[in-house]
């Protein structure tokens, strides 16, 4: 007979049980693995917009936006649709079965991209390669953060530094690309590149522990869910255990969201370029700036609110990015765009970590890594399609004067963000149900309830002392 391995429990900081699978240091070695792998993936992705700019006036100027677009594209396309198969491979215990050749084939990309002098290089190198490798690492380091911390109050903390790792990776890898690119050529540019994320890669592959034995890989539910959870007849099993209708709305909004969510990210530096004067400072900064304040959104929120609230708080991030990219049409001036880029960042970081938590919430242990695949896999149909029908739509305007150049560029990304919000609603309704519970309580008494935080109190979970009114 199968058995769990004995917890282990440490007191957190506000006095509440926090239980580990495996013991606290394990556990925060594999976020701090996570970070790295999520540094390497995301964070090499939401670079993109720098060598869109740099492809466009030299390497493959004779070619569209769009035609260009479809490099990033594929890239993080392949990450998030590999993730439901490299998923279905942590939910079996084959981590390091998937890690091992993701590392290698991020490892052969990155370097082959050094040599690349035509498109179609470009897009097997960057594209094909690195996305493979992106996939088979990324799926597997959130799953192992949400088992180790699966009875743990502090979850949504862990899977927000997790996440952190790509506006990181964002910030130092941007910078790096511009100042590295003004004294040296793109191949000696990407070599330099690549020696970094390659070294965070193999920290990634050794911060998420020893490959798991075969009593391991039973004991993460059972050697009968095991069973069951082998080939596509157990993912479909997966995919379709309760809660059902939540988890596809999230999938479902997911996709609709990440249509317009890498817009910014792919012409933040083209419409500066092109619209503004940014005689003062470099236009790829400007994707600095995003991703700082996506690295902030990664951990900040994740802190002030407790594990039922989440679904609201990627509603709120969700709702909030769509407005603000649409925000983005009436910005013509460049302190105007430093302060936009800052915002949106932030809205859209919280859309990328906390989607994973709200996936974990409507997940099982022995269906979690399909389940997060599954939607990143959804998500990944999006990413491919949103930045080339941006770039299309760009191309319609570019002979217009003044500010029209991305125009409807930005219209299409708010609009399909605000799209996935309306889906989103659905898995973040119970919650919500609670607050206007919560209100109408307070409201109807006339008295200011204290908000805590204690023994895992917050005000997204039905209120202590009070009886409920509906």
């Amino acid at each position: 007979m199968w058995t769990t391995p004995p917890a282990t429990t440490a007191l957190g900081a506000q006095g509440v049980a926090t239980v580990y699978s495996k013991g606290p240091l394990r556990a925060w070695l594999k976020v701090a693995g996570a970070s790295c792998a999520c540094f390497v993936t995301l964070g090499v992705a939401s670079t993109f917009g720098a060598y869109q700019k740099h492809y466009e006036s030299h390497l493959l100027s004779a070619y569209s936006a769009s035609e260009i677009a479809w490099i990033g594209s594929v890239q993080v396309f392949l990450l998030s649709f590999v993730g439901i198969f490299s998923g279905a491979a942590f939910d079996r215990g084959y981590v390091h079965r998937v890690y091992l050749p993701g590392v290698l084939l991020a490892a052969v990309g990155l370097m082959t991209l050094s040599w690349a002098k035509n498109y179609w290089q470009v897009m097997l190198a960057q594209g094909v390669y690195f996305g493979l490798g992106s996939g088979l690492i990324y799926a597997p380091a959130i799953a192992t953060v949400s088992n180790e911390f699966e009875r743990s109050n502090h979850r949504s903390i862990a899977l927000g530094i997790s996440a952190a790792g790509s506006p990181l990776g964002g910030i130092i890898l941007s910078i790096m690309f511009d100042r590295i690119l003004r004294s040296h050529e793109l191949g000696c540019t990407n070599c330099i590149l690549a020696s970094l994320v390659i070294g965070l890669a193999v920290l990634a592959f050794v911060g998420n522990g020893k490959p798991c034995s075969q009593n391991d890989r039973r004991t993460h539910a059972g050697a009968q869910q095991d069973a069951n959870n082998r080939g596509l007849s157990g993912m479909k099993k997966a995919l379709l255990a309760h809660p059902t209708w939540p988890y596809w709305c999230l999938c479902i909004g997911m996709f609709f969201a990440f249509l317009g969510y890498w817009v910014p990210y792919s012409y933040i530096v083209v419409f500066a370029s092109s619209s503004l004067d940014v005689s003062t400072m470099s236009p790829s900064y400007l994707l600095t700036i995003i991703n700082a304040g996506s690295f902030v959104s990664r951990v900040l929120p994740a802190y002030y609110i407790c594990a039922d609230g989440t679904a609201v708080l990627l509603l709120a991030g969700t709702t909030s990015s769509g407005i603000l990219v649409l925000v983005w049409t009436s910005i013509h001036n460049l302190p105007g765009i430093v302060v936009w880029c800052l915002f949106v960042g932030f809205s859209l970081g919280i859309i990328a970590s906390v989607a994973n938590d709200v996936a974990t919430s409507l997940s099982e242990r022995s269906n979690r890594g399909v389940r997060i695949g599954f939607m990143w896999t959804i998500a990944a149909a999006a990413e491919l399609a949103g930045s080339p029908i941006a770039g299309r739509l760009m191309k319609k305007k570019s002979h217009d004067q003044g500010h029209d150049h991305c125009f409807w560029a930005q219209v299409f990304g708010g609009v399909c963000i605000l799209v996935g919000a309306g889906f989103l609603l659905k898995p973040a309704w119970p919650t919500l149900k609670r607050i206007g519970r919560w209100v109408a309580q307070v409201c109807s008494w006339g008295k200011t309830i204290e908000i805590e935080r204690m023994d895992g109190y917050c005000p997204l979970y039905e209120p202590r002392g009070l009886q409920n009114p509906l």
